[in-house]
């Protein structure tokens, strides 16, 4: 399986856990369900359902140390050409409460560190055994307010980013939908994954 059709597969498998865990979570400080939980409690819920899957997630690690860094990798798939690792964020453009979330574009586009796109250069010059991907858990509104931005053409936009200031190529590989979620807010979204060149 090569790492496009891992990462798309991923993104199908986490766009179809997101409503369970989304079901069974306790009622968080900023509404119900997983839509209004900080960045590190999604990744885990996620992670841990995953987990309890078949293959290829019984392996799946998080906050992983990076082999050449002190810094550490969001998810690392165990796969059979070696370890797959997997920066993800959190695209949420809007509050718990519907204001608008003005950090989120630079936390997805901005060149400096700490942003997706960013992310992308730091696992391209990691030493993991392949580049791998990132993941993004997109939100938007569930009421009748256009999205501030659709995450086909997100997806777009950090491909062309990711060229743009660092000379990388990075392929949107899959972006999947999912509905019915509990927060007032963060009712549905989408998951969406790009492919690192090697």
């Amino acid at each position: 399986m090569t790492t496009t059709d891992m990462l798309d597969r991923l993104a199908r498998d986490v766009a179809a856990v997101v409503p369970d865990v989304d079901a069974e979570v306790s009622h968080g400080r900023y509404g119900d369900g997983i839509g209004g939980f900080a960045e590190p409690k999604q990744i885990e819920f996620v992670a841990d359902r995953l987990d309890e899957r078949d293959t290829p997630y019984h392996a799946i690690e998080t906050e992983v140390p990076y082999p050449n860094d002190t810094q550490r990798c969001d998810i690392v798939l165990e796969t059979d050409t070696g370890r797959l690792p997997i920066e993800a964020k959190l695209l949420r453009f809007n509050r718990a409460n519907g204001d608008i979330e003005p950090t989120t574009y630079d936390s997805i586009f901005n060149p400096l560190d700490g942003s997706l796109v960013a992310d992308a250069t730091k696992l391209a010059t990691s030493e993991f055994d392949t580049p791998g991907g990132l993941l993004g858990l997109y939100y938007e509104r569930g009421d009748e307010e256009a999205p501030v931005f659709d995450p086909h053409r997100l997806a777009e936009k950090l491909a062309d980013d990711a060229a743009f200031w660092f000379d990388l190529t990075v392929e949107p590989a899959a972006v999947v939908e999912f509905t019915g979620l509990r927060h007032d807010i963060h009712r549905q979204g989408a998951v969406v994954v790009w492919d690192i060149a090697d």
